[in-house]
């Protein structure tokens, strides 16, 4: 049997390609993929120059039933983790900064 491919340890590495479409990455699911989409982010790099807690906010806006998982989702989506491998002090920062009234 082959061994299964090496997952990503680095949480400061590069990630998936810029082009990869949300539905394609680590942690986003079909429903949150539709959510992404119809805020106009359908690739990577457009969640990438978002950013995950401008996203998060924009989905609350709209009214999606959000939750701190998503943050966590979509920062791992970013790296190319599970977010459950984020470390706790990240996650700590994730969960103030998304509280805190949206920027702009």
């Amino acid at each position: 049997m082959a061994p299964n491919p090496p997952r990503p340890t680095d949480l400061n590495g590069p990630g998936p390609s810029p082009e990869a479409p949300v539905e394609n990455l680590e942690n986003i699911g079909p429903v949150t993929a539709g959510w992404l989409r119809s805020i106009g982010i359908g690739t990577r790099g457009e969640l990438q120059r978002v950013g995950p807690l401008a996203a998060y906010h924009m989905l609350t806006e709209e009214g999606y039933n959000t939750s701190l998982v998503l943050v966590y989702a979509l920062e791992g989506a970013l790296r190319g983790v599970h977010w459950n491998r984020l470390p706790p002090e990240h996650k700590a920062r994730l969960r103030a900064r998304a509280r805190a009234a949206p920027e702009g």
